[in-house]
């Protein structure tokens, strides 16, 4: 006589103690925005909720969470100081920072 197991079914629900945004951001600014400027020349940050609005927003929290992007060419901030979100970063996430905006002529937006 064969006993059949009852089948395993995979739960879907979400973990508590999981901050979401935090994880949509890390996903698409290190798998998804490498992908689309390496293959398009695009970057994510252009590509914010609000387009009525610039990205600072998105930028602030990206250097707060000291996570790379990719920068366009016409990079400009009006609303943050770069310098206060670097305040808790690392020398290595600053100076990764400051090569990236040195290549396109934009470290002028680092007061360090």
């Amino acid at each position: 006589m064969s006993v059949c197991a009852r089948p395993v079914t995979p739960s879907f629900c979400a973990p508590d103690n999981e901050d979401f945004r935090e994880l949509s951001l890390e996903f698409i600014y290190t798998i998804i925005d490498p992908l689309i400027h390496s293959t398009f020349g695009l970057c994510a940050i252009e590509f914010h909720e609000d387009h009525n609005i610039g990205y600072d927003d998105i930028v602030e929290r990206l250097v707060r969470s000291q996570l790379k992007f990719s920068i366009p060419e016409h990079f400009d901030l009006g609303e943050i100081s770069l310098s206060e979100a670097l305040g808790g970063s690392s020398r290595k996430y600053k100076s990764w920072l400051k090569g990236e905006l040195t290549k396109i002529g934009k470290d002028d937006l680092l007061k360090l």
